[in-house]
C-alpha cells in the first residue's frame, strides 16, 4: 500500500536517540564518513557537512553510526566523535520533542494557506506556491517536466501530471515550484510558443533545475526536494547526487529510453547515466506504473539495492495499471493517485524537519 510508510515514521521519530552536531571539519568542508565501524572501511565520497544535525544509531569505541537529519553529506554512515583529542560532534539535544507540540506545528504547517504567484527565474518562468508574507518553511518541492521534445511527447509544466502533483503537494500545504525549461512554454522568448523544436545547449535544463532549486532554497526552505517525470527526474539526479536536494522523487524512471536514440554512444551514454540512481544517499522515492514498458521494475530494484544503504533510504510505490503502455508512463489517468503517493512521501520529510526544527528551539 502506499500509506505503510507513514506510520513507520512517526515512530521511528520518536525513539529519542541522543542527537549530535557536527562541529569538525570547518577547513575541510565537513568530516570524513565511511561505510562501516572500521576505520579501513570504505570512505564515502561525500563529507557530512559541518553544523549538520545528526542522530545517533550506536556508538563504538569512539565510532558513531548516525542518521542524517539536517545539513548535507551521506543520508548514514560511520564518522569519528574526535580527531587527535578535538571534538569533531557535540552533544546536542538526548531528549525528545513532546508529540503534542510536533502535532501542533506539523497541523499549523498542512492548513497554512498558500498563494500561486509567476516568478522569472534567471531564463525560466515559474508558477511558484508558497504561503503568505514570504514565510520560510520546512520543506519545498521543485517539480521538472517530462521531456519537451515533441517525439518524447512535448511535456511541460502544464500537464495533467505536473499539475496534479502540484495539487496534491498544495493540498497538504507544501509549497511548490514548477517552471518550463529554458525554450518552452512560458519560458520562450516569443509572445506565442511556436510549432518549432528547442534548440538547447548541451546541459541547459539540468542548468535550468539548478538555478530553480537554488531560488527554492533563498526564498522558501532551506530543504527542497525534487520530484521529476522520466526525463526531469534525470535532469535532477546529478544535483541529488551531489547533496544538493533533501529528497529524491522520479516518476516513470524511463530506464528504456535509450531504445529511441542512435545505438552505439548515445545509448550508451544514457544507461550509463541512470547508474548514478545507485549513488544517491538521500531518501528517495519511485513511482512505477505496472505497464510502463519504458521503466522495467528489474532495473529499478537492481539501482536502488545497489545504494550505500541497501537500498534502506528508498520507496518504490506501483501503480497498477490496465491502460494501453502508451499512456503509462505518463499516468494518464492515474495522476492524482500518483498525486497522493508523492504528497504522503513528502509529508513524511516534511515531519522529520519540523521535528528536527523543534529539537534546535528546544535545545537553543
Amino acid at each position: 500500500s502506499s500509506h505503510h510508510g507513514s506510520s513507520t515514521c512517526l515512530l521511528r521519530l520518536h525513539r529519542g536517540m541522543p542527537i549530535w552536531k557536527v562541529i569538525g571539519g570547518a577547513d575541510k568542508g565537513g568530516i570524513v564518513v565511511r561505510a562501516g565501524r572500521d576505520l579501513k572501511s570504505a570512505e564515502e565520497t561525500a563529507r557530512l557537512a559541518t553544523g549538520a544535525f545528526v542522530e545517533e544509531l550506536q556508538q563504538v569505541n569512539g565510532r558513531l553510526q548516525y542518521r542524517l537529519l539536517s545539513g548535507t553529506g551521506p543520508a548514514t554512515g560511520w564518522i569519528s566523535t574526535s580527531l587527535k583529542d578535538k571534538p569533531l560532534v557535540s552533544l546536542f539535544y538526548a531528549q525528545e520533542v513532546p508529540r503534542e507540540l510536533l502535532d501542533e506545528a506539523i497541523s499549523y504547517e498542512s492548513t497554512a494557506p498558500l498563494s500561486v504567484q509567476q516568478e522569472k527565474i534567471g531564463a525560466v518562468t515559474a508558477l511558484v506556491r508558497r504561503p503568505e508574507k514570504s514565510r520560510r518553511t520546512p520543506c519545498a518541492v521543485v517539480l521538472c517536466a517530462g521531456n519537451p521534445g515533441k517525439q518524447f511527447g512535448s511535456d511541460h509544466m502544464g500537464s495533467p501530471l505536473m499539475v496534479a502533483v502540484d495539487e496534491a503537494l498544495g493540498k497538504i500545504g507544501v509549497p511548490v515550484v514548477r517552471f518550463d525549461y529554458t525554450g518552452i512554454g512560458l519560458s520562450t522568448q516569443e509572445t506565442s510558443p511556436g510549432d518549432s523544436e528547442p534548440i538547447l545547449e548541451e546541459g541547459q535544463h539540468e542548468q535550468d533545475v539548478k538555478a530553480v532549486v537554488e531560488w527554492t532554497r533563498t526564498n522558501i526552505s532551506d530543504e527542497v526536494v525534487s520530484c521529476g517525470y522520466s526525463y526531469g527526474g534525470s535532469q535532477t539526479l546529478p544535483l541529488a547526487v551531489a547533496g544538493l536536494v533533501k529528497a529524491y522523487i522520479s516518476l516513470s524512471l524511463g530506464y528504456n529510453v535509450f531504445w529511441f536514440l542512435p545505438e552505439g554512444e548515445p545509448q550508451k551514454a544514457l544507461k550509463d547515466s541512470m547508474e548514478f540512481h545507485s549513488k544517491l544517499y538521500c531518501p528517495a522515492l519511485y513511482v512505477v506504473g505496472s505497464r510502463d514498458s519504458m521503466t522495467p521494475m528489474t532495473e529499478v530494484k537492481r539501482l536502488v539495492n545497489a545504494r550505500s544503504d541497501g537500498g534502506a533510504g528508498a520507496q518504490i510505490k506501483t501503480v497498477e495499471q490496465s491502460c494501453p503502455p502508451a499512456k503509462a508512463h505518463p499516468f494518464t489517468g492515474q495522476e492524482a493517485e500518483v498525486g497522493r503517493i508523492c504528497g504522503d512521501f513528502v509529508a513524511e520529510i516534511r515531519s522529520e524537519m519540523i521535528r528536527v526544527n523543534l529539537m534546535k528551539g528546544m535545545g537553543a
